[in-house]
């Protein structure tokens, strides 16, 4: 009975070591509110660093991730003609055009072919223009859209249980790893454990 204790050293401390990092990785997000526990405050690490992994995800992201004028350099190397030409396609054919034949006199001189030579002249107007209108696009979205403060605000403003889900969906088989580590460790330690009991001759096999 005595060895039989002995022996199980391996794997009730590989249970330890995993049930140990199983409740370190739970400790990430809860508790989700403040709790005293022997007079020590206590919360999840995520819940109480949450304004502060905010901040710094949004300066990471706009100093790193979108450095050296990214979201502009993206626009410019977009192909928008064909955005463009369906606009001019839309606004003429649903829009403006039904305005003027609505118009006494100058609805009776528009046709199709009118029209179509109007759109085609239309498209070939911004063609010539588009990157222009592109460039000041571009600059404007560099100017007005304050990527670290739109990703602080996401983070804030998400609901900590869907921040836990979301942290889960990507890192799923790291934490799984980790919790199995704590056993494998656990396993090695009591291990060694057992045969240091061997070595001195404390117990016999």
């Amino acid at each position: 009975m005595e060895s039989l204790v002995l022996f199980s050293i391996p794997f009730v401390t590989a249970l330890i070591g995993w049930f140990t990092n199983k409740v370190a990785v739970r400790m990430l997000f809860h508790p989700q509110n403040p709790i005293n526990i022997l007079g020590f405050r206590w919360q999840g690490l995520i819940p109480r660093r949450q304004h502060e992994i905010a901040a710094q995800t949004g300066e990471i992201i706009e100093k790193e991730i979108l450095q050296d004028h990214l979201l502009a350099a993206s626009l410019r190397e977009m192909d928008l003609q064909p955005h463009f030409h369906e606009f001019i396609d839309q606004l003429i054919e649903k829009s403006l055009m039904e305005k003027l034949r609505a118009m006494p006199l100058i609805g009776t001189f528009l046709n199709d072919s009118l029209v179509d030579q109007f759109t085609k002249l239309a498209k070939r107007e911004l063609d010539s223009h588009s990157a222009d209108l592109i460039e000041k696009v571009a600059v404007n979205i560099e100017n007005e859209i304050n990527v670290q403060q739109l990703v602080k605000d996401r983070i804030n403003g998400l609901d900590l249980d869907d921040l836990e889900r979301l942290v889960h969906r990507i890192a799923a088989k790291e934490f799984r790893r980790i919790e199995l580590l704590g056993g494998l460790l656990g396993f090695l330690i009591g291990l060694v454990q057992l045969l240091l009991l061997l070595a001195k001759g404390y117990v016999a096999l």
